[in-house]
């Protein structure tokens, strides 16, 4: 046995190292081939398992990827980790069973307290369930982990989403006086305060224009509404240079 377990090691040191590389095809069939064997070392199951049940969520096969960590959750209960990504996988698979992805969140939080990304998807699951509180779990989360940007933008959406354009301002400017050297602070930063004024202006142009005229004929596609906002990503115009280039490639074709 003692022959064996520096093989099954340096297998998961492989499997690792391809789940960093992005490498899932060989991790797979590597994972395979490790879970063929009749006996395995707990540890090593369990790792096998955990690496399964990321890359099948990785994959979108949420419902494959949460009996995934329900073994590993067999293997050890008290593992964070492992309630955290059972409740992300039943939040995400079919139309998202929120009220079990809570429950997981929470006894996740309850092993560690500190968990960024737990207090983050809970304190998101609650505000697609209407609770307010929820944004309370995400600022915690974001005092926890100042210089995760993912955090910091799952934020700023769901204040956007609560009609708290200039709080989610107040965050970005703090977060980019933070991490100056991270120039996707920077982007975060002005995207946001595109995003309030553009609202600005949709307000402002709302209450001061006459109202429109609509002829009987017509269908009314949509109208703004002060619970409606627009999330988009501002977009770049092409260059003089890229206008000219595809002129010059449709005028080839008719030659």
């Amino acid at each position: 046995m003692a022959l064996v377990l520096p093989l099954f090691q340096i297998a998961l040191r492989s499997c690792r190292q391809y789940w960093k590389l992005g490498r899932h095809e060989e991790l797979q069939a590597l994972l395979k081939r490790l879970s063929q064997f009749a006996k395995l070392p707990k540890k090593v199951a369990e790792n096998i398992q955990f690496l399964f049940g990321r890359l099948s969520f990785c994959q979108g096969k949420y419902h494959r990827a949460g009996r995934h960590f329900a073994i590993c959750l067999a293997h050890d209960p008290g593992n964070a980790d492992y309630h955290y990504w059972l409740g992300r996988a039943l939040a995400r698979h079919g139309s998202g069973d929120l009220n079990a992805a809570k429950g997981y969140f929470q006894k996740c939080l309850k092993i560690n307290p500190c968990h960024s990304r737990a207090l983050a998807f809970l304190g998101i699951t609650l505000c697609k369930q209407g609770a307010e509180i929820g944004l309370d779990y995400l600022r915690e989360a974001v005092a926890i982990k100042p210089r995760s940007l993912g955090i910091l933008r799952r934020l700023v959406r769901m204040l956007q989403q609560n009609g708290k354009f200039s709080e989610a301002v107040a965050i970005t400017t703090r977060a980019l006086f933070r991490n100056r050297a991270n120039s996707e602070f920077l982007v975060l930063r002005n995207t946001t305060r595109f995003h309030e004024a553009r609202r600005e202006q949709e307000v402002t142009t709302s209450q001061t224009s006459q109202p429109a005229i609509i002829l009987p004929f017509l269908k009314l596609k949509s109208v703004f509404t002060e619970d409606r906002f627009r999330t988009d990503e501002p977009q770049l115009l092409p260059t003089p240079h890229a206008l000219k280039a595809r002129r010059e490639r449709r005028q080839s074709r008719f030659r």
